[in-house]
C-alpha cells in the first residue's frame, strides 16, 4: 500500500497546513522502522498488519510487567503505534488528527473519521498498560463494522444488547466479539 499517495485526499500543501496530521503521518512511517529494527517485525500498512502491531503491544506489555521503563520512552512507542493504526484507518476511510479539547483530562489528539472521534493514543496506552483486554485487532474490526454499517449504528447497539441478553440466559459460550459479529 502506498501511504504517500492521497493521504487524507489532500495536496502536499494542505497536508503541511495540518501540522498534527503531518506529525502523526511521520510517526506512522517511523513505526515501520522501529518495528523492523527493535521487534524484527515487518509492517506494510495492510489491515492484517494490525495483528502484528497487536504482537508488538503484547511484547511491550510483557516488558512493562518485568521492568519499569521511563514513561516518556513508553509514550514514544504508544504514539508510534497509535499513528500507525491511525494511518491504516485514514487510508481506508479518510480522516484527520485534531487536538482534543472536549475533555477535562488531557488525553491526546483524536483521529476524526466520519462521525467517529478515536482516541488511539489512549486506546494503545490502555492496551500496553492493561494487556490484551484492550485488543487493537478487535477494536479495529469493531470500528470497521461500525463504519461500513454507519447507517445501522443503533442496530449495532441492539445487537450488543441481544448478545448481552444471551449471555445472561446462558445460551452461547463463544467470546463477545464472535457473538457480536458472528465470526467463529
Amino acid at each position: 500500500m502506498n501511504i504517500d499517495k492521497n493521504y487524507f485526499g489532500q495536496t502536499n500543501d494542505e497536508l503541511n497546513s495540518n501540522k498534527l496530521s503531518l506529525e502523526y503521518y511521520n510517526y506512522a512511517k517511523k513505526a515501520v522502522i522501529v518495528a523492523s529494527n527493535k521487534f524484527h517485525i515487518k509492517l506494510d500498512f495492510s489491515e492484517e498488519s494490525i495483528l502484528k502491531v497487536e504482537n508488538i503491544l503484547t511484547r511491550l506489555n510483557d516488558l512493562l510487567k518485568r521492568t519499569n521503563p521511563p514513561e516518556d520512552i513508553l509514550m514514544n512507542y504508544i504514539r508510534l503505534y497509535a499513528a500507525y493504526v491511525g494511518q491504516i484507518i485514514v487510508s481506508k476511510w479518510g480522516g484527520y488528527w485534531e487536538e482534543e479539547k472536549d475533555y477535562s483530562l488531557e488525553v491526546g489528539p483524536v483521529l476524526k473519521v466520519r462521525e467517529f472521534e478515536l482516541n488511539l493514543v489512549s486506546k494503545i496506552y490502555r492496551r500496553v498498560k492493561e494487556g490484551s483486554m484492550d485488543n487493537i485487532w478487535e477494536f479495529y474490526n469493531t470500528l470497521k463494522y461500525q463504519i461500513e454499517h454507519s447507517n445501522t449504528k443503533e442496530s449495532l447497539f441492539e445487537r450488543a444488547e441481544m448478545v448481552a441478553q444471551s449471555q445472561i440466559n446462558g445460551h452461547q459460550k463463544r467470546g463477545w466479539f464472535s457473538k457480536l459479529f458472528g465470526s467463529n
